[in-house]
């Protein structure tokens, strides 16, 4: 099941990293880090969805070049349609439609790493501006290695337009 979800999670990664690379933020800072080596993203998009349960913001966020094995992260968000805005804590678990759920994957030097905890702060800082906080959170890989994941996020993001 893991499998799949995660291979979910990367096919919509690589699906919303797709785009005119020029027209994509540059303006990002981040302190994210993992088993002590930062993640430094330089742009990322976004797109919206209205689900059954949930609105769903998926995010892209890239680091250098669009290689293979490039650093780059996927942030899901399930925002309960009882929220007026984005902001607020997201738990990364499963949980019914008035939970605010989060997915978030960062995949490096071709592993990929579920970011798990307690919460994840979410800031909707307003045009198209987001901040992510992951304090005490866990990135962990398929095979059972669990290293510290910790830091914030924050960028200006792109909107894709889903069908």
């Amino acid at each position: 099941m893991k499998a799949k979800v995660l291979c979910l999670f990367l096919c919509v990664g690589m699906l919303m990293s797709c785009g005119n690379d020029d027209a994509a933020s540059e303006n990002f800072s981040s302190s994210v880090e993992m088993n002590g080596t930062g993640f430094n993203p330089d742009r990322g998009t976004y797109s919206v969805r209205e689900g059954d349960l949930h609105r769903e913001l998926n995010f892209s966020v890239l680091e250098g070049e669009a290689a293979e094995n490039s650093p780059a992260m996927s942030i899901m968000l399930y925002v309960p349609y009882s929220w007026d805005s984005v902001s607020g804590s997201y738990f990364p678990t499963f949980g019914e439609a008035q939970t605010p759920l989060i997915g978030a994957y960062l995949y490096r030097g071709g592993n990929a790493y579920y970011i798990h905890g307690d919460t994840v702060e979410v800031t909707d800082l307003g045009n198209n501006r987001f901040r992510f906080e992951f304090a005490d959170e866990f990135a962990s890989t398929l095979q059972g290695e669990t290293f510290p994941f910790n830091g914030t996020i924050e960028g200006t993001f792109t909107r894709i337009e889903t069908p």
